[in-house]
């Protein structure tokens, strides 16, 4: 497998063109490079493709050019910096930079396969390493390769999930003043498919109820007369509703532990930042939503902010 100059959207192939241009690759490099090159297509043509034809060839050097430019990427932050890429490449060697990003990849995996929504859900993931490492470096956005970005907002989300988890924990806590275990005995007992729902829809509702002064320490769902009385209450004087529910949630957020806060604050489209407070209730309450909670059998469960 020849190590030559060539061009394609990969950001490795970018790093060989800079080594090239700079005189970094001499002829004992470039067969050893050719010799690690051969051996990533030969091992990824056996664990991704399972065939060696001519055509699996192909689809495996795809694949290694994307699990090392992965790697390379992962050096700079994701900045493109093809002249610190080639050095990389000739001082460590392909199996080194791939060696690495599998090995960052399986650390990402055991993250999530440890993940089980507030231990409700009963089917924890089971995706592997594997298929996280063949999504990412495979994956393309109007046909260039965008394996990188791809892992980051990934990576970012699980992120953002897991502090989700941890505040919709605190809040049970802090809030309701019960046990986890009670908490979730009193849900499950008014809603069979408590397991299904995702911490986002938790924690919406329990800052609704603490905010709109609705009891905390019941029932997370929310009914046609929750929202009823909430409104008719927001009606009656708007201005002083939105000013005593806005105090209810920034003395609220001035107790939660720092790192769990910044999942309250968004990103506007006009790039603006807003909390929850004003995404969602400065200005008003919901009548009712239009987002309802569905049971596997598409039967209707709930309402939930």
């Amino acid at each position: 497998m020849k190590i030559t100059k060539h061009t394609n959207t990969h950001p490795v192939t970018q790093a060989l063109q800079t080594a090239f241009d700079s005189g970094l690759i001499g002829p004992e490099l470039q067969y050893a490079l050719e010799t690690e090159m051969k051996d990533l297509v030969r091992e990824s043509a056996q664990k991704f493709v399972n065939t060696q034809s001519i055509r699996s060839l192909k689809e495996a050097l795809n694949i290694v050019l994307g699990i090392l430019s992965l790697s390379i990427m992962r050096t700079t932050e994701g900045r493109i910096e093809p002249a610190q890429w080639a050095t990389i490449i000739t001082t460590q060697g392909f199996k080194k930079i791939a060696e690495d990003i599998i090995l960052f990849i399986k650390q990402i995996t055991r993250t999530i396969n440890g993940r089980n929504d507030l231990a409700l859900i009963k089917q924890p993931s089971t995706i592997t390493a594997r298929q996280l490492l063949l999504f990412f470096a495979t994956f393309t956005r109007n046909n260039r390769w965008s394996g990188y970005s791809e892992m980051m907002s990934y990576i970012t989300t699980g992120e953002e999930e897991a502090i989700t988890r941890e505040l919709v924990l605190w809040l049970i806590s802090n809030l309701s003043k019960l046990k986890f275990e009670q908490w979730v005995a009193i849900n499950r007992s008014a809603d069979d498919h408590i397991e299904n729902v995702v911490s986002e829809h938790i924690l919406n509702n329990l800052l609704f109820r603490h905010c709109c002064k609705l009891p905390t320490d019941s029932v997370c769902i929310l009914t046609r007369k929750d929202f009823g009385s909430v409104r008719t209450k927001y009606e009656r004087s708007p201005a002083k509703w939105v000013s005593e529910a806005r105090h209810r949630y920034n003395t609220l957020v001035e107790t939660i532990p720092a790192d769990l806060r910044r999942i309250l604050m968004f990103t506007t489209p006009s790039n603006k930042k807003k909390n929850w407070f004003d995404r969602l209730l400065a200005k008003g309450p919901p009548s009712l939503p239009t987002s309802k909670y569905l049971d596997p059998q598409g039967k209707f469960q709930a309402y939930y902010v």
